[in-house]
């Protein structure tokens, strides 16, 4: 069965350390549950992704911007690999 989504809003980040970016990733709500979810098109092996359901769409903003955030942490770290694209977009 399809999941049908609702776009909410999209945002992109750019010049992370190490040569990565730039970062696009977007909210989007499901329409059978009425929650938010995070869409992230890049990873950075070691981050979880903020794949879990929110209950409002500035929640969900919040955590993508956590998630780069934290990815921009570790890329500033000696011998870390740069973004990967996303399989789940």
């Amino acid at each position: 069965m399809p999941i049908y989504k609702e776009l909410v809003f999209q945002l992109s980040a750019d010049e992370f350390s190490n040569g990565a970016g730039p970062a696009a990733a977007r909210v989007v709500k499901h329409l059978a549950d009425g929650k938010f979810y995070c869409e992230v098109e890049i990873v950075v092996r070691g981050i979880s992704t903020p794949d879990h359901a929110h209950d409002s769409p500035e929640a969900a903003r919040t955590a993508i911007i956590q998630y780069w955030d934290a990815c921009e942490r570790l890329l500033q770290e000696p011998g870390v690999a740069t973004f990967q694209r996303s399989l789940n977009c």
